[in-house]
């Protein structure tokens, strides 16, 4: 016999005597079987955390989009605030030029009563 036929006939035995074809077919579906369910797994596996991400990225946006609605209002107090401070350094200004003239008049020898009550725009009575 020639070496190809002694190798098939040797293979031939194995597979049909012994179960050697079962061990081979298992081999083969088995490996399969076994892909496919660790794709199933790493399938699950990705499916779970693109949800969990999903889930994360879902929450960042709410707390972003909070974020910047608390952004947007603290920036409208600041602007209310600086205006009303604005306002009482106008008016503070306003004030003290009003006393720095008041006390140049009262410290000025030509300065009269009369005078001074209109500076203050009272009529005599305590400015009142």
């Amino acid at each position: 016999m020639s070496g190809w036929l002694t190798t098939l006939v040797t293979v031939a035995s194995l597979l049909f005597g012994g179960g050697g074809l079962a061990v081979l077919v298992n081999a083969v579906t088995g490996r399969k079987g076994r892909r496919a369910e660790v794709a199933d797994r790493l399938s699950d596996s990705s499916l779970k955390w693109v949800q969990e991400f999903q889930e994360e990225t879902s929450r960042a946006r709410a707390e972003a989009a909070e974020a910047r609605r608390e952004t947007s209002e603290a920036r409208r107090e600041v602007a209310d605030l600086r205006r009303e401070v604005a306002a009482v350094r106008t008016e503070a200004e306003t004030l003290a030029r009003d006393l720095r003239n008041l006390r140049g008049a009262i410290m000025s020898p030509n300065t009269t009563i009369d005078r001074l009550r209109a500076m203050v725009g009272g009529d005599g009575l305590n400015g009142r």
